[in-house]
């Protein structure tokens, strides 16, 4: 138990109306119980001391009885000095099942009550110790009437006393109770404070609101960067598919161009044929030379009128051609182009920005289909 320690605070109630709420909660008399206390542990505990305000003032009066200065009591003294002494929750937490551990736990607040009679004398006027919280802890209401040699007073300020005599406490607690159970000394120094259940709650309730607040913040950095990755991923997509088209589109373009090159070598060669014109048969030393002229003259023309028809035709395949590969290479040009800037979008610009871009695309595209169909601007 060499881990678990004593708690030990206290509470100056001024006023009367202090001390009788105070009274009422500790006794269990108040007309509605707190959300912390448990009904069904209330049987475990145990007063002593002034059960009712009347008997309270009343056994408070004959106190003051023993007070031998006559310095004035002052108006803003307090009342009431309540303590509080509790542990460690792990100590003794099976005191409820385990009939030893109660024992305990009840010796234990028993000698507390003995070492506030030794330390500060015949000051208490009523304790409870309760079980149906959390932790079992007691409840100490004290007049704070102050013993020394020259008789006795009443000071709250020199009750409590000042920093020292708080550590005096402490350390004394520890002496005298605390190590006869295992319970160590609290640490001397700490910034520890003690705060109320009902502040505990709000505590717990303000910071599980600002925990939830950041799951939500989180859970929506999360999806944002799903989304981003989501974006990118298509942005990669797309470029390899352009780059892809190019590659197909380049392919296309050289297959192309070997076709009109070859094209290009036969329409050269046919030129070079129609530099000259058509050949004429010479008069040969015959009977009839005019008529035998004249028909062999007119099947050269035939042939040689097919051949330009042809080539004719050449010349326009040839045209035809030569705007497919310009209309090819602009498409191509395009596609380059525009596989340059998504990488080099890639690079440099933030996933929103691409998006945004990509989504006043879209509308501007959708803008002029409505349009071209007769549908009004968006």
């Amino acid at each position: 138990m060499e881990n678990h320690y004593q708690v030990v605070r206290f509470e100056r109630r001024k006023t009367w109306t202090g001390v009788k709420n105070c009274l009422l909660h500790n006794l269990r008399q108040k007309t509605y119980l707190d959300e912390y206390i448990d009904p069904e542990r209330s049987e475990y505990n145990i007063y002593g001391g002034a059960r009712t305000i009347d008997e309270l003032q009343n056994i408070y009066r004959e106190k003051m009885k023993l007070i031998t200065s006559k310095r004035k009591i002052q108006k803003n003294a307090s009342k009431m000095i309540e303590f509080v002494f509790s542990y460690s929750h792990e100590f003794c937490k099976n005191w409820e099942t385990d009939k030893k551990e109660y024992e305990t736990v009840r010796k234990h607040f028993n000698e507390i009550v003995e070492f506030v009679k030794v330390k500060y004398g015949d000051v208490i006027i009523t304790y409870a110790i309760h079980f149906d919280e959390t932790t079992p802890h007691i409840h100490i209401f004290c007049i704070p009437l102050v013993f020394d040699k020259s008789g006795c007073k009443y000071s709250s300020s020199d009750f409590i006393g000042g920093i020292k005599d708080i550590k005096a406490l402490h350390t004394d607690l520890y002496e005298m109770v605390g190590k006869n159970f295992g319970l160590g000394r609290g640490k001397e120094g700490s910034r520890a404070r003690h705060v109320s259940l009902g502040e505990y709650k709000h505590n717990e309730e303000t910071y599980l609101g600002k925990i939830q607040q950041k799951e939500k913040e989180l859970e929506g950095l999360i999806n944002s960067n799903r989304q981003k990755e989501e974006t990118l991923s298509r942005e990669i997509a797309e470029t390899e598919h352009l780059k892809q088209v190019m590659v197909e589109t380049q392919k296309a373009n050289i297959k192309q161009n070997i076709e009109i090159i070859n094209k290009l070598k036969v329409l050269d060669e046919s030129e070079k044929a129609f530099k000259y014109e058509i050949p004429q048969i010479p008069d040969p030393p015959l009977m009839n030379k005019q008529s035998w002229r004249d028909g062999v003259q007119e099947t050269i023309t035939d042939f040689f009128n097919g051949i330009k028809a042809a080539f004719q035709k050449l010349i326009i395949d040839y045209k035809e051609l030569n705007t497919k590969h310009t209309t090819l290479k602009f498409e191509y040009e395009k596609m380059k182009f525009r596989a340059e800037t998504a990488e080099k979008d890639l690079a440099e610009k933030p996933i929103e920005e691409i998006s945004a871009i990509r989504e006043r695309k879209m509308v501007r595209i959708l803008s002029s289909q409505i349009n071209l169909g007769g549908g009004r601007k968006i």
